[in-house]
């Protein structure tokens, strides 16, 4: 009966472990998301197709112009031998108009850079919403670490002040050392605060680049970096 509480109990800290690793979200999946979610990607990447039908109408002829009317046909009263207008007319007049200034080779040309133009719009954008993702993905990273060393510092300081009340007391012969010891206690929880403030501004920063609801629960990334950023870094520190 142990032994199957024992692997209830392993079976569920693993399955947790496996949910919070899914949780935490990889800067490649980041990018991916962002842009599979942003709007200004999305309307530059529809401006190429419309660039390209663009194109395509610079490049159709004029179509031809087929006129077919009458004149001098009989009509009202007035109409009789004594005031006749004259023999019936049948007009057909087919007209096309020849492009000799070279007007449709020049709207081409400008229309094949028009194409060019949203390609290279489309590039940027993308190339610009990677490197604030990436920027925004690191900003998290940051934060994280200085928030947990800060942490660090505020378990550390309260640890010294229990230990300055064993030692000296509340009313021993050196109260300024404890006194001391509660001051930066307390000051490094406000630090610690205010690290955890800037730690959520910079998720929900990251979350509003990767379209989701910032008033959703806040996503978390890795803890550590990518294996090639520290292969980079190692190959440059063996060079040095």
């Amino acid at each position: 009966m142990k032994t199957l509480v024992f692997l209830i109990v392993i079976s569920g800290f693993c399955n947790l472990s496996l949910a919070s690793a899914e949780k935490a979200l990889s800067i490649e999946q980041a990018v991916a998301q962002g842009l599979k979610s942003n709007l200004d990607i999305l309307a530059a990447k529809f401006g190429i197709p419309i660039a390209d039908a663009d194109l395509m109408t610079a490049g159709l002829w004029a179509n031809p112009a087929l006129l077919i009317d009458t004149v001098f046909q009989p009509f009202g009263k007035n109409w009789d031998q004594t005031s006749a207008g004259g023999p019936r007319e049948y007009d057909v007049v087919l007209s096309y108009p020849l492009d000799l200034s070279g007007k449709r080779s020049k709207a081409q040309k400008s229309a094949h850079e028009a194409v060019s133009i949203a390609k290279a719009t489309f590039e940027d954008q993308v190339r610009l919403k990677i490197l604030d993702i990436r920027l925004a993905y690191i900003d998290v990273m940051s934060q994280e670490y200085q928030y947990s060393l800060f942490q660090e510092k505020e378990s550390t300081l309260k640890n010294l002040v229990s230990m300055t009340e064993n030692r000296v007391g509340r009313n021993g012969h050196l109260p300024l050392l404890l006194m001391r010891a509660q001051l930066a206690w307390d000051q490094s929880k406000l630090d610690a605060k205010q690290r955890e403030i800037l730690l959520r501004a910079a998720m929900i920063q990251l979350s509003t680049l990767l379209g989701r609801n910032p008033n959703e629960k806040l996503l978390s990334v890795q803890s550590s970096p990518p294996r090639a950023w520290a292969s980079t870094g190692s190959k440059r520190s063996g060079n040095t």
